[in-house]
C-alpha cells in the first residue's frame, strides 16, 4: 500500500543517490497522495531505516497534518491532484506512457519510485523494520501505517459505521462497501472490482495465465496468498488455534469465521429475507436464490450452476474422474462430501440430532428440512395446486405430477422414473440385488424403506393411525389413502367408464377390465388373471398342493 505521490517517489529517488551508502536512510515525507510533501529543504533522514517506536510513529503523522488543497486538476478525468508532479505523473496514465522499465522483467512504471518498489520482488529486499515486532517491509509508508497497529491508533474513521482504519487507503476501500461502488471492470466477463489487484488476479482465470505453481504438486495460482495457504496442505502446517475448542486452521481468516460459531453472531443479514450467516461468501451463495443466477455453466451440458467448486465436482463426471474412494466397500465419488457421507452407512454414525424428538440424522441439511415438520413450515409451494412441502426436492419432485415429466429412464426396459432414487431402486431388480435382508425370514427386498414395512408382519407394529376410525396402518402412505376415503376424495379417475378411485393401483387393476389384458399368469394351469388377488385365490382353490409347496419354499 503506498501513500507516497508518484512524483514524491521519483524527487526521493533522484535525492538518495545524492547520498552516500552509510547515510541513505528513512526520507520523511507526506503520508497522503493528497497532502503537498515537505520541500526539500524540510527533509530528514533516518539512517537507521527504522521508525524508534510506536509512538514516535504517531507523531509524525500528528506533524504531517496539511491544509488540503486541490489546485491542479486533470482536464480528462476531472481528478484534482495536490502537487504539479502528481498530476504530471498522473496524465502519463492517460497518455498511456511508461517511460521506466524493470531490466530484469520489463515490466514497465509511470514513476521511478513504482520502478523502484518494484525492484524489490526480484531482489527480496525489505528495507524497512519494525522494531516491536522485527516485521519487514518494502517501504517506509507500509512501515509508517504498520507502527499504528502497535500504537493502537486508527486516525481514518469511516463517517457512516464508524469504523476505524490505520491508513487512508482502507478507509478508501471501505467506503465502496456502502457505496457499492467497484470501479475496476474485467474486460472480458464485465465483472466489476473494488481493487485494481483484485482484477489483476481475475485476469489470469481467463487468459490461462497462472503466475505461480506449488513446487509439490504443480498447482497454479494467481495470488501469492492462495499459494502460501495452500502450501499448509502439504506441510500440515495448522497455526492458527481456536482458544474455545482448540480446532487449528490454516488461515486466520478461516479462524475469524469459526469464532462466530463460538459467539453464535450472524453479521451477514440478507436484506429480502432477513437470513443471517456467519460468512459473507454464505451470503452471496443464498443471494443466488433470490436472484435465481447461476453464473457457472458447464461447457460440455450447459448446466448452470451457483458455485465455482460445485461446477467443478460436476465436470468430474463428465471425465468419468472419481479420485475419492470408500476403503470399505472401495465405491468412488466425485467430491470429498459424498464420501464423507456415504461412511456413515458403514460406521452406522448420525451426528445430527432433532431436538424435539431426539430423531438422527446422517447430513445437517436432513436434519434442518427435519426442523421445519415441527416448526409446521412448508416454504415451498405448488404454483398450480398450492400443495406445500418442507423441502425443494419434493415439490420439484411434485410438479412431476402436473407436468408428466419423468426425466430419469432406465436403459433396460425404458421405464420412466420422477427422481434418480426410484430410477437406482428399480435397476436393483435388473441386476438382481436385493441388498435388505428380514432377519427372521431372511426375505429380501431392494429398498430399505420396503424392508421396514415388512417387519410390522413381525412385529404386528402399526405405528400410523386413523383419528377418525382408529384403524391403524404399517405405513404412512396406506394411512394417507385410508384418509382419502374420510374425505370422500377419489383422485384418479377412469377415461373410459369416469369410475373413480383413492389409489392409483386401484385404477390400474380397473383399467385391465376395458383392455382385456390379463397379464398375470398361473405357474400350473396357464390360466391368466387381471389382478394378483384373484391368481392367488385361484391357486389356491385348483391347485392346493402346488400352493403349499410354493408357500414351504418361501
Amino acid at each position: 500500500m503506498d501513500y507516497h505521490s508518484a512524483a514524491d517517489e521519483e524527487i526521493n529517488g533522484d535525492l538518495t543517490q545524492s547520498f552516500s551508502d552509510k547515510s541513505r536512510g528513512l526520507l520523511q515525507t507526506s503520508h497522503s497522495t493528497e497532502q503537498p510533501v515537505f520541500s526539500s529543504e524540510c527533509v530528514t533522514v533516518d539512517t537507521s531505516n527504522k521508525l524508534d517506536t510506536a509512538e514516535d510513529c504517531k507523531q509524525s503523522y500528528d506533524a504531517q497534518v496539511h491544509v488540503e488543497s486541490d489546485k491542479y486538476p486533470c482536464k480528462l478525468c476531472n481528478k484534482k491532484l495536490t502537487h504539479s508532479g502528481d498530476l504530471k505523473c498522473h496524465m502519463r496514465i492517460h497518455a498511456g506512457d511508461r517511460p521506466f522499465s524493470c531490466n530484469v522483467c520489463n515490466k514497465k512504471f509511470t514513476a521511478k519510485g513504482n520502478l523502484k518498489r518494484h525492484m524489490c520482488v526480484h531482489t527480496g529486499e525489505r528495507p524497512f523494520s519494525c522494531k516491536v515486532c522485527s516485521k519487514r517491509f518494502t517501504q517506509s509508508s507500509i512501515l509508517k501505517s504498520h507502527m499504528l497497529i502497535h500504537a493502537g491508533d486508527r486516525p481514518f474513521s469511516c463517517n457512516v459505521c464508524n469504523k476505524k482504519f490505520t491508513a487512508k487507503g482502507n478507509l478508501k476501500r471501505h467506503m465502496c462497501i456502502h457505496t457499492g461502488e467497484r470501479p475496476f471492470s474485467c474486460r472480458f466477463c464485465n465483472k466489476k472490482f473494488i481493487q485494481s489487484f483484485q482484477l489483476k488476479y481475475h485476469i489470469p482465470i481467463h487468459t490461462g495465465e497462472f503466475p505461480l505453481t506449488c513446487k509439490v504438486c504443480n498447482k497454479n495460482f494467481t495470488m501469492p496468498r492462495n499459494l502460501k495457504r495452500h502450501m499448509h496442505i502439504h506441510i500440515r502446517e495448522r497455526p492458527f488455534c481456536c482458544d474455545v475448542c482448540n480446532k487449528k486452521f490454516t488461515h486466520s481468516s478461516y479462524l475469524e469465521s469459526h469464532m462466530l460459531i463460538h459467539t453464535g453472531k450472524l453479521p451477514f443479514v440478507c436484506k429480502i429475507c432477513k437470513k443471517k450467516f456467519r460468512c459473507a461468501s454464505h451470503l452471496k451463495r443464498h443471494m443466488c436464490i433470490h436472484t435465481g443466477e447461476r453464473r457457472f455453466s458447464c461447457k460440455v451440458c450447459s448446466k448452470r450452476f451457483t458455485q465455482s467448486s460445485i461446477l467443478k465436482c460436476h465436470m468430474l463426471i463428465h471425465a468419468g474422474d472419481r479420485p475419492f474412494s470408500c476403503n470399505v466397500c472401495n465405491k468412488k465419488f466425485t467430491a470429498k462430501g459424498n464420501l464423507k457421507r456415504h461412511m456413515c452407512i458403514h460406521t452406522g454414525e448420525r451426528p445430527f440430532s432433532c431436538k424435539v424428538c431426539s430423531k438422527r440424522f446422517t447430513q445437517s441439511s436432513i436434519l434442518k428440512s427435519h426442523m421445519l415438520i415441527h416448526a409446521g413450515d412448508r416454504p415451498f409451494s405448488c404454483n398450480v395446486c398450492n400443495k406445500k412441502f418442507t423441502a425443494k426436492g419434493n415439490q420439484k419432485r411434485h410438479m412431476c405430477i402436473h407436468t408428466g415429466e419423468r426425466p430419469f429412464s432406465c436403459r433396460f426396459c425404458n421405464k420412466k422414473f420422477t427422481d434418480s432414487f426410484t430410477l437406482k431402486c428399480h435397476m436393483l431388480f435388473h441386476r438382481g440385488e436385493r441388498p435388505f435382508s428380514c432377519n427372521v425370514c431372511n426375505k429380501k427386498f431392494t429398498m430399505k424403506a420396503n424392508l421396514k414395512r415388512h417387519m410390522c408382519i413381525h412385529t404386528g407394529e402399526r405405528p400410523f393411525s386413523c383419528r377418525f376410525c382408529n384403524k391403524k396402518y404399517t405405513d404412512s402412505s396406506a394411512l394417507k389413502c385410508h384418509m382419502l376415503t374420510h374425505r370422500g376424495v377419489r383422485p384418479f379417475s377412469c377415461k373410459v367408464c369416469e369410475k373413480k378411485f383413492t389409489q392409483k393401483c386401484s385404477l390400474t387393476r380397473h383399467i385391465r377390465t376395458h383392455s382385456g389384458v390379463r397379464a398375470l399368469s398361473c405357474k400350473v394351469c396357464n390360466k391368466k388373471f387381471t389382478q394378483s388377488s384373484s391368481l392367488k385365490c385361484h391357486t389356491r382353490r385348483m391347485h392346493r398342493t402346488s400352493f403349499e409347496l410354493h408357500t414351504c419354499s418361501m
